[in-house]
């Protein structure tokens, strides 16, 4: 029994299919994908799993659409004759799907950075022995020191209150997302109500910015009272500061205008 399948299955043993006629040898071990992103995606299909050191759960031969994943190591001539029929078999099934493309994106080590899926979370919390470990390496350090803090009761309300303020960062790890304030058409991002209500997002955990648009930032330089711009510019203003973030700049800095974009601060 694989010392990672332990928390999983119960007895000593576990039957398998031999693909190689020596399988006490050191063979190696392959390739395998976790299906967990995808439970409902109408074009992937498991078929099987195999002996490794990851959880039973790993696929190692799977379909997504045209595409197929045989993820054992041996080439043709190592494996034993239930082997190449598996691959015969596998290579003719996969040949029914042409027209059968892809619809979801499976995190590969192969394609840089990619975030897991958001129930990674729960997953990991489930496994005490190992699960803040895990996450240390899929979460980012603001996400993984917001569980880090908390008991085991208070990460699980956590996740349930973010799970869909979840999001892969520039680095594939899962962020919360950030919120960007803007004010309204009588008082800037200084008022009373502004620094309230980015406060209180603040210490619920989200990452707050609050922003003024060229009009609102005009008026406080000159102390006259203008109306708010047009539509075009307002919109243009908010994806500058939507970029900004995305670029992890929470400040004015090269590439936002001062008089387009206002000031940006910190809510937390």
């Amino acid at each position: 029994m694989p010392e990672a399948w332990r928390e999983e299955v119960a007895g000593e043993h576990v039957e398998v299919l031999p693909l190689v006629d020596e399988p006490a040898l050191n063979q190696a071990p392959g390739w395998c994908t976790y299906l967990y992103p995808h439970p409902d995606a109408p074009e992937v299909e498991f078929l099987c799993g195999g002996i490794n050191g990851k959880t039973p759960k790993a696929a190692g031969l799977w379909r997504q659409g045209n595409l197929l994943h045989f993820g054992f190591e041996q080439s043709p001539a190592e494996l034993n004759e239930t082997g190449r029929a598996l691959l015969i078999n596998s290579i003719s099934y996969i040949a029914r799907f042409t027209e059968d493309e892809p619809i979801g994106h499976v995190p590969s080590p192969f394609t840089g950075p990619a975030a897991s899926d958001r129930d990674v979370i729960p997953r990991a919390l489930a496994r005490p022995s190992r699960g803040m470990v895990y996450l240390k390496y899929v979460l980012a350090d603001s996400t993984y020191n917001e569980l880090e803090k908390r008991d085991d009761d208070e990460r699980q309300a956590w996740y349930e209150r973010f799970r869909g303020y979840l999001h892969g960062d520039e680095n594939g790890k899962l962020a919360v997302d950030e919120v960007a304030l803007a004010h309204g058409a009588g008082a800037g991002m200084d008022s009373l109500f502004m620094r309230w209500f980015a406060s209180g997002l603040a210490q619920r955990g989200f990452r707050v910015a609050r922003f003024e648009f060229p009009y609102m930032a005009e008026r406080r330089e000159t102390g006259k009272k203008r109306p708010p711009d047009r539509e075009p510019v307002l919109l243009e203003t908010w994806r500058e500061v939507t970029d900004s973030f995305r670029r992890k700049r929470l400040q004015a800095a090269p590439g936002l205008r001062p008089d387009r974009a206002g000031q940006l601060e910190r809510g937390d």
